[in-house]
Order: structure tokens, then sequence, then C-alpha cells
């Protein structure tokens, strides 16, 4: 079995966890969970500390993981980014923001949920700079001034320092509930491939030639993937890991983006074809919209705002990203970018676009409010693939031409750093907790595993011929 070396990480002292006291502040204990609730400004918050049992010195976690429920009867809270007006902190010193990921369950403007993670490396790396003191272990949760109100929660956490490797095995592990798949173009099949052990666990032959996109329905129960040559769209049950429908769309296959609610499927055609965009009602399995002279050219992919509201297409020929009303499946905008824009991916909290051109080596920010042009940022050469962090401080970019990646800063939209990667850098795709990076590196036929943290290769995978989109299943 090959694993990601421990040597990547300094020995540190660490946090053992033994046992989780709820500490009574009005809140509630449940049976498998401990929940606190704060309610003020109209607003009531509930957070459950979900994984508290599993915590002990024998536990292998990745991260610690709290759900969030809010009521309100006005506003919409769902237009806050939790992740800059919540702090976390242990013993008195705060976890940085890289640390936590903020994910949406539900959007509901009145009642919606989320699940905050916090990653253990946030642990490691506290004990890293300082001793922490034994009399205070206080894990507390700080939500500041939302509707004008503090919310504060907190947990004491018990048990023992050790030293030595780390006791919780997250630094050996990419992922237990999860797979990556690849799409192979010139194999014309999927790789399924196991982070964990390097390994490709399960080949999906496609035909000749398999479309670059792939797509996962919201829950992961179906996987999406396309036939370049011949059109067909497949349906694939990924829990009888067989296919259970297709669809023959008349157009060869390129890109496949589903929509944040999985309602529908976005596919961008190959190949000389009277159709610019296709659009597949998912749960009918039927064409409902052939998009022609609507749209300037052939969409080559698509990506959605995080309301599933607007849908984003690059259009590579015409040096445009087209903007896509959903409900009404009607063209709001035209927005010139660089040259040879070949896809866009949204920020997590659905304020920017980020669009990768392809022939002018820049990466183009767009304003989703207004629709304007904010910057353009010099990338490597043959910025094809882009990816946004799941905390959406970074932006990663896949460099064909100069076989790299530039990782650029959402903040102040600068460069921070350039890796060299592989042959031909494609497509690229954070893990779900965002602690890895992967990169198809297309003629050298391999997945590339990045450690987010120290900038490193850790892993290179043997896939198929031409690997491009990468997307992940639930695991066996």
């Amino acid at each position: 079995m090959k694993k990601i070396s421990t040597s990547l990480f300094l020995p540190v002292i660490l946090i053992a966890f033994i046992s989780i006291f709820f500490l009574f502040s009005g809140g509630r204990a449940f049976a498998e969970e401990i929940s606190q609730r704060s309610s003020g400004g109209g607003v009531d918050i509930e957070i459950s500390f979900l994984n508290y049992p599993e915590i002990s010195e024998e536990a292998e976690l990745d991260y610690l993981i709290f759900q969030v429920y809010m009521d309100t009867h006005s506003g919409d809270l769902t237009d806050k980014n939790f992740l800059e007006i919540l702090e976390l902190s242990f013993a008195g010193s705060r976890i940085e923001q890289q640390h936590l990921n903020w994910e949406w369950e539900s959007k509901s403007a009145h009642h919606p949920a989320a699940n905050l993670r916090v990653s253990l490396d946030a642990f490691a790396e506290l004990a890293e700079r300082q001793e922490l003191p034994e009399s205070d272990r206080q894990l507390t949760l700080k939500i500041d001034s939302l509707r004008g109100i503090d919310h504060e929660f907190s947990w004491e956490i018990t048990g023992e320092y050790l030293t030595g490797e780390f006791p919780l095995g997250a630094e050996n592990r990419l992922a237990d509930d999860y797979l990556a798949v690849v799409a192979n173009e010139t194999s014309g099949d999927l790789s399924v491939v196991d982070l964990d052990s390097g390994e490709v666990v399960d080949l999906i032959t496609i035909g000749e030639t398999a479309g670059h996109g792939l797509a996962v329905s919201p829950d992961g129960s179906q996987l999406f993937a396309g036939d370049m040559e011949t059109g067909i769209l497949y349906y694939y049950d990924t829990a009888e890991r067989q296919f259970s429908q297709e669809l023959d769309l008349g157009a060869g296959i390129h890109g496949i983006d589903i929509t944040p609610g999985g309602e529908y499927l976005f596919i961008s055609p190959a190949g000389e074809v009277e159709e610019n965009l296709i659009v597949v009602d998912v749960e009918n399995t039927e064409i409902i919209k052939r998009f022609t002279d609507e749209l300037a050219a052939n969409s080559s992919h698509v990506d959605f705002t995080p309301d599933g509201n607007l849908a984003v297409s690059a259009v590579l020929a015409e040096n445009l990203v087209q903007i896509i009303e959903v409900d009404s499946l009607e063209v709001l905008a035209d927005i010139e970018v660089g040259e040879g824009p070949n896809e866009a991916r949204i920020s997590p909290d659905g304020n920017y676009a980020y669009v990768a051109n392809w022939e002018s080596n820049e990466l183009t920010v767009i304003n989703m409010n207004d629709f304007s042009i904010v910057t353009n940022i010099p990338a490597g050469e043959g910025t094809h693939g882009v990816a946004v962090s799941p905390d959406g401080l970074e932006i990663w970019t896949a460099n064909r031409r100069s076989n790299d990646i530039t990782i650029i800063s959402a903040e102040t939209f600068e460069v921070q750093e350039t890796i060299a990667s592989g042959e031909y850098a494609n497509h690229i795709k954070f893990t779900p907790d965002g602690r890895y990076v992967l990169v198809t590196n297309a003629r050298a036929h391999e997945l590339a595993v990045i450690d987010r943290q120290t900038r490193e290769i850790v892993d290179r995978i043997k896939v198929g011929d031409t690997p491009h989109e990468i997307n992940f299943i639930p695991g066996r």
C-alpha cells in the first residue's frame, strides 16, 4: 500500500482526544452528538458537534465536523460569508481559516443548514507553534455580529499530550469516504482511483473516445460521462457500479456539468455540430433545450453560481463567457475575456467567476454581481484548467504549455507560487476537504497529487490515456 509519507510532517506535540464533555450553557445534549444553541437579533443558531464520540487516541479522523442549523423569519442568511465572520480557537489560540471549510447543506433563506469542517492539521500547527497549556482545553466557536449579535459556543476537550508521530492517522490517509474518477479521452474510459493506495481500482469503459467532462449528482449516487464520438450520455450507478441509463444526444460530448441541485446537465458538444450547448433534465432523462444561435459558438465548459440561478459558459472560439439564467434558459450577458477561454469556476460565495484563458495565458476575474471585469492575472503558458479552494482563499490554474500550476490569492489577486506539475497539465480539482489538489498531466497519462499546505507533489498515479477532468464518487 502506497501512503503519503509521514516525513512530510514535522514531529510535533499533539493532542490525543480521549473524551469530550459538554459545557451546559443553555444548550441541549443528545445521545450521539453535542449540541448548543444561541439566539438573538431574530436568528436562532444550533450547532452540533457531530463526530465527538469518535475522537480518541485510537480514532482515525481527518477533521472535526460541526452541523449548523439556523432559523430566521426575515432576510436571507445565505448571503453571508461565514468563514469571514466566524472564529474558531483552541486553548486561546486561533485556528487559521485555511483549515476550515464551510459547505452549505441547504440554502433555504429562512432555515439554512451547513457543515463546518476543521482539519486536524490545525491542531498540529498550533502545537508546532507553541506548547499548549494542559489547564485550558476550550474549543471555542464565535460568530461575530450576525444581525448585530455575537454568538459563542464552547466545548471542553480533555485528554493527554503525546509526542511523536500524528496519532490520529490523518497524515497517512487521503480519502476513506470517496474515490477519484478521471476521464481519459483517447483510451475511451474512466479510471477510478483510490487515493490512499495510489492505485486504479476500477476501469469504466465508455467507447472509442471519452468526453472530457464528468459530473456527479449532489448525493453522489450517479456519475455522468459521455462518448465524444457517438454522443451517448451515460448514467452510472455508483452504488451498483454499473450503467443504469443512457441518452443519445445526437452530438458528440465534450463537457458535462451539473447544476448544484442536480436537476439539469449542461452538455458542451464536440465537433462541428449545430448545437452550441445541450441541456438535459436528469430525472426524466430527456433533452429540454438545444442552444444554437442563442450562444456565440460551442460552449467549452460550464459552471454555476452556488444558488444554481446562473450558468457561466466559456466560449473558447469567441473569447467570451456567456451568462445564462438557469430557470428561463435565456442568455443574460456576453462578457469579453482573454483569448481562448476554456473554462470558468465560481467562487464559493458566488461573487466571482475565474476564467482560464488558454491562448492569452491569463486568468480573468469577473464580478458576478454586475458582470464587470475586475482584473486579468498573468498565469502560466496555456492556462487551461482552474479550481477554487473550498475555503475560497486560493485559485489554482493548470497550465498546459509551461507544464505547471499557478497559485493565486483570491484576496489580493496576486500570484503566490508556481509549482512544476508534469507534462501538459490539463485539468485541476481540490479534494472535497481541500487538503490536496489533483492535476491530470495529459501527455504523461497520470494524476498528480499535491499537498496544498506543503505545495509538494506527494504521488503520481498512472491512469488512462490523455486524462482530462476529475470528479469524486463515494468509496466502497
